[in-house]
């Protein structure tokens, strides 16, 4: 059987091919630039049709195109081959999601954020599938090798503190004073609660202090995405309240126990946090998530109810979890026994001291939600769960 593999640039695409290739896939690979127009770009959508041409000619032509996000260009170029594209979104945000052609009819679109599926859904968006994201078991394989080895790491954090040039917040001028001290308390009380979007809720936060705030934004939306203002700023603010509570947590979880942050070397880094710099994905990181004692997830709050991957990839690799709530992974976990959940930032604190004082019982929690990651939500289990629904269709 062959499938096309469009590649870029992301933490753990080696794995998911291994795992095609395990499912019996001969597997051919284009590049594309995320970076790049995705829209229609003629270079791309041309090295696509003549790989697909070319697979055609063959006994064995594609069965379908698979990339992790979704690509317009893509999508175009399968409905014109009447090609089943798959796309697994990874990203968050994703504004390739707003795009027209998710009508297409060859897209299987799986979104991992149930919270965001159906926000698209009531806009309009088609063609999309709720489908939590899934791990390299190579990762587990990775980590064994520090099975009954010391800890290295009391509490470590793994992660983007978004204090660069992408957090667009920063970059607003001229914002009225009123308005900016608008914004302030609606950033605290959001960073008082995890699990519940503030931010995005119009009867807390107006659309017209959202139009306010537009005014001092250019935006430069073209016609391709169906993309709404209000949803860009609505996630600007998102992101800058993830940075502003990241740093909070750490600061405070910094001042009790001793803290490790690995993240984008030159980030400025809370007080009491030894920042390590940068992990890579496949050969630290599994280090790293089996030799901390306790591992933080503090998700970003773009994702409306999803689960990270962060949080399946410290599970997969026998860490234990503490995580911020979300409400997936309330629903697919069991709290309690197979992963950790903070309601609130206080929370963070009281179960870190806890949990690094009661370690028979961290230890089988870790066990347990390696257990059920591992059982569950593997690439191979994921990629036969949507190859399998698309030969039903």
């Amino acid at each position: 059987m062959r499938m096309i593999f469009a590649a870029w640039d992301y933490n753990g695409q080696e794995g998911a091919v291994r795992a095609f290739e395990r499912l019996g896939y001969r597997v051919s690979r284009i590049a594309i630039d995320q970076a790049g127009n995705i829209t229609d770009d003629p270079e791309i959508a041309g090295r696509l049709s003549t790989l697909i041409e070319a697979c055609l000619r063959e006994q064995d032509p594609c069965r379908f195109v698979f990339s992790h996000d979704y690509f317009p260009v893509i999508s175009d170029v399968c409905q014109r081959f009447s090609v089943p594209y798959l796309s697994h979104v990874y990203d968050s945000p994703h504004y390739s999601l707003t795009s027209p052609t998710t009508g297409n009819a060859v897209n299987r679109i799986h979104v991992f954020d149930r919270g965001l599926l159906e926000e698209l859904e009531a806009g309009g968006t088609g063609n999309l599938r709720h489908t939590l994201l899934s791990v390299d078991p190579d990762l587990a394989g990775q980590a064994k090798r520090y099975d009954g080895q010391p800890y290295e790491h009391e509490v470590s954090f793994i992660g983007s503190l978004y204090r660069d040039r992408y957090t667009f917040y920063d970059q607003i001028e001229g914002l009225p004073q009123t308005l900016r001290e608008y914004m302030d308390l609606a950033f605290a009380a959001q960073r008082k609660i995890f699990g519940v979007d503030l931010l995005g809720n119009p009867e807390l936060v107006p659309d017209k202090i959202i139009d306010a705030l537009g005014g001092h934004v250019h935006f430069d939306l073209n016609g391709d995405y169906r993309m709404e203002p209000r949803m860009l700023l609505r996630d600007i603010l998102r992101k800058k309240v993830t940075s502003l509570e990241r740093a909070e947590i750490l600061a405070r979880l910094g001042e009790r126990f001793p803290v490790d942050l690995y993240t984008t070397p030159g980030t400025e880094t809370p007080s009491g946090v030894r920042n390590l710099g940068y992990a890579s994905y496949d050969r630290e990181m599994p280090r790293v998530f089996r030799r901390s004692r306790v591992n933080i997830n503090i998700t970003l709050r773009t994702i409306r109810t999803g689960i990270p991957q962060r949080a399946l990839d410290i599970m997969a690799c026998g860490g234990f979890l503490l995580s911020d709530y979300r409400e997936e992974l309330a629903e697919f976990f069991s709290e309690g026994e197979e992963l950790v959940l903070a309601r609130t930032p206080e929370d963070f604190l009281r179960l870190t001291e806890y949990y690094l004082a009661h370690e028979k019982e961290r230890e089988e929690i870790a066990r347990n939600g390696q257990r059920r990651v591992l059982e569950n939500y593997t690439h191979d289990s994921v990629f036969r769960k949507m190859t399998g629904e698309l030969a039903g269709d």
